[in-house]
């Protein structure tokens, strides 16, 4: 799972990469207009054991932080 912030830290986009995709994911957000997280100069990221443990932890940072650029409520 990833996160996208900005310059001073603030969390714009959570999201989750499968096995070996993060830095393509990152790529993705970074080149396509369609993905493109304005402000992101930070990328963090983290490993989880399972995809199931990864989108429970990402739903709660969704609710609790409300990303701008997630879906709320997700």
């Amino acid at each position: 799972m990833y996160k996208l912030k900005n310059a001073v830290g603030e969390n714009l986009y959570t999201g989750i990469a499968g096995r070996g995709r993060v830095q393509e994911r990152l790529l993705e957000h970074k080149e396509l207009k369609r993905e493109r997280i304005p402000g992101a100069t930070r990328f963090q990221f983290t490993q989880r054991k399972t995809k199931e443990i990864a989108e429970k932890i990402e739903k709660k940072i969704i609710k609790k932080e409300q990303p701008k650029f997630n879906e709320q409520n997700k």
